[in-house]
């Protein structure tokens, strides 16, 4: 698992701020998080549940099930921060509404100008970089059937992989390839079509 980032001791001592996590296993951190437990067996089928008819999911005898333990077995990361979403991209440093603006100001903002990036999925790319080593052989090859704004090719090239990506708006196709380029400056990208 990756090393843990540093963190100040009130990020990991409140708990409305998990999300703020990247564990390495240390028992310090261990015990910030949530235990959870398993979920109950059930013994017997039931008739409102699938999963233990003759037509649903049915466990073996002797099948373990893997939902024991704390949260902490999972990678936490924090939403993708502004540079990172606005990496390649360029973006007005002034915001997009006042400070008391109203809903309606809020949905009619100029968002793109503000922000370079107006996709509404930008994932971090620590975790989409992890999530590309996790599932990805050495040298192999990365596809993003459903690109977006690019956060799994920017990993992808990062890590050095080779990356498809597939995407069917243009305005979305030019932000995920100024992101990736940034990336990697000197990257032979194809045309997009």
């Amino acid at each position: 698992m990756m090393a843990a980032r540093k963190y100040s001791r009130h990020s990991l001592q409140r708990r409305d701020r998990k999300a703020d996590l990247s564990n390495d296993g240390e028992s310090a951190r261990l015990s910030a998080v949530y235990d959870g437990g398993p979920l109950p067996r059930s013994s017997g089928g039931s008739s409102n549940s699938a999963n233990n008819g003759a037509i649903g999911f049915k466990m073996r005898t002797g099948a373990r099930r893997l939902d024991s333990g704390s949260a902490a077995r999972f990678f936490y990361c924090a939403k993708a921060t502004r540079e990172d979403r606005n990496d390649g991209l360029s973006s007005g440093p002034a915001p997009a509404t006042a400070a008391g603006a109203t809903m309606r100001d809020r949905e009619t903002a100029n968002w793109p100008a503000r922000n370079g990036n107006h996709h509404p999925t930008v994932k971090p790319t620590d975790l989409m970089r992890y999530l590309c080593r996790l599932v990805t052989p050495a040298g192999g090859l990365v596809l993003d059937p459903f690109m977006g704004n690019g956060s799994t090719g920017k990993a992808a090239v990062l890590e050095g992989f080779q990356f498809v990506g597939i995407e069917l708006d243009p305005v979305y196709a030019a932000i995920a390839e100024a992101r990736i380029r940034v990336a990697q400056p000197g990257l032979p990208l194809e045309a997009i079509a």
